[in-house]
């Protein structure tokens, strides 16, 4: 018969031990990062917003092919849950043509925060993929 104690440290050592893959192994998630503008900063209009993206290839709106997706950006609201679908409705923006930029044109002065999010083919919010947020002031002209 094996002894208590010995059962919890042997489930307590593969605990500690996760999968058994280092972090080299395990799959990495596609992440979008917004480079411009910086968090904080303070800008003039029009507003040239830049994405970048790791683990997953850019592809236009309905591009239904593994690892791909394209880029949203939801201005001053919330964003949708994993797995919904992104609507097309004001403060979002879609990025349907696989850009990594897009230019603010009437962006009144004020401060605003835009989340970037990944999108599959159908415009639905890749699950486990990772956001971005940026909050900036556009200044009075």
């Amino acid at each position: 018969m094996i002894n208590r104690a010995r059962l919890v440290l042997v489930a307590a050592v593969f605990a500690a031990c996760g999968t058994g893959q280092s972090a080299e192994d395990q799959p990495s998630l596609p992440t979008v990062e917004i480079a411009a503008p910086t968090d904080g900063a303070t800008v003039g209009a029009p507003v040239e917003l830049t994405l970048t993206v790791t683990h997953l290839e850019l592809r236009p709106a309905g591009t239904d092919e593994p690892n791909t997706g394209h880029h949203h950006m939801f201005i001053n609201r919330d964003i949708v849950a994993e797995g919904e679908i992104i609507p097309a409705e004001e403060g979002v923006v879609h990025l349907g043509a696989a850009q990594t930029f897009h230019v603010f044109e009437s962006l009144e002065p004020g401060t605003y925060t835009v989340i970037a999010v990944l999108g599959d083919h159908q415009h639905a919010r890749i699950r486990g993929a990772k956001t971005d947020t940026v909050r900036f002031t556009v200044d009075a002209p």
